[in-house]
């Protein structure tokens, strides 16, 4: 008799104390679902240190134009080689007779 009478008093004492966030504290006591998670995931903040994003951007614009800047200076042989036209096509004169002299022997 005595847990009847002190759960009595107890619940007369708590009468006035409600419980308002049995639902949140329910959500972070269940393992979180796939959308949830995704959720978390995509909400997450991302801090770049602007010296470090400055320094990759302005390697990736440099690197960027130089290779947009032709080279004046041409592979050796490049200077010399000459295109010709043969049977409606295009050649590199050079490879056409090499091509040519082996088809004759």
């Amino acid at each position: 008799m005595g847990k009847e009478r002190l759960k009595k008093q107890l619940d007369k004492e708590l009468q006035s104390v409600k419980f308002s966030l049995q639902e949140e504290v329910m959500k972070k006591a269940r393992r979180p679902s796939f959308p949830q998670r995704l959720s978390a995931l995509l909400n997450k903040e991302v801090e770049i240190p602007l010296l470090s994003a400055g320094i990759v951007v302005a390697l990736f614009f440099s690197w960027g134009i130089k290779d947009m800047i032709p080279d004046e200076k041409q592979p050796d042989g490049y200077a010399e080689r000459e295109l010709i036209e043969a049977g409606g096509n295009t050649y590199w004169k050079d490879l056409y007779e090499k091509a040519a002299g082996k088809n004759e022997n």
